[in-house]
């Protein structure tokens, strides 16, 4: 699986949390300005609270679809990246199975791992078209790549997990998503 974990449970929570939450927020500031209108003077009193209560519900409604159609997003790439046996993608391929243009599929990718919600996947060029390279576990690199000297052994400081990885790259430890940089 090449979609962090962490990040994938904490998406779902928190979306669904501010999907349910704002609503509230969205009602008691309609409510307030019902009051505010028929003159109850003890809710007069508040009126800054309803614009803020408006904002904030609007907000985490906003911020709880983005997050839902983020992790939709992480699963579908995901769903793709796991049918693939070799561990190189094109674009082509993605964008044909999600159905996204090929920019949109790049575009998407860039910030879905600059968001760190996939490990161990990058977007690289090769003859200038953007290729995904896939690194799942040290079994695969291996059959992958025929040149041992590439690649070395490294203990991650965080968890103790021993990855193999390649020189000169940074990645996130599958297990805890620390760093991991290969000298």
């Amino acid at each position: 699986m090449y979609m962090n974990r962490i990040k994938k449970t904490r998406y779902a929570i928190f979306s669904y949390f501010q999907i349910t939450i704002a609503p509230i927020f969205i009602i008691l500031s309609i409510m307030g300005y019902y009051d505010m209108i028929t003159d109850y003077d003890y809710v007069a009193s508040f009126w800054g609270m309803f614009p803020v209560m408006s904002v904030i519900g609007a907000s985490l409604l906003y911020y709880g679809i983005r997050n839902v159609v983020t992790l939709k997003s992480c699963n579908l790439l995901n769903e793709c990246f796991m049918r693939d046996e070799d561990g190189i993608v094109t674009v082509k391929e993605i964008s044909l199975r999600c159905g996204m243009s090929e920019k949109a599929v790049v575009k998407r990718l860039k910030l879905l791992i600059k968001r760190k919600c996939f490990v161990n996947v990058s977007v690289q060029y090769k003859n200038d078209e953007p290729v995904i390279i896939l690194e799942d576990n040290d079994a695969s690199i291996f059959r992958r790549n025929t040149q041992r000297e590439e690649y070395t052994q490294v203990c991650c400081p965080n968890c103790g997990n021993v990855s193999m990885i390649k020189r000169g790259t940074i990645v996130n430890c599958r297990f805890c998503n620390g760093y991991l940089k290969g000298e």
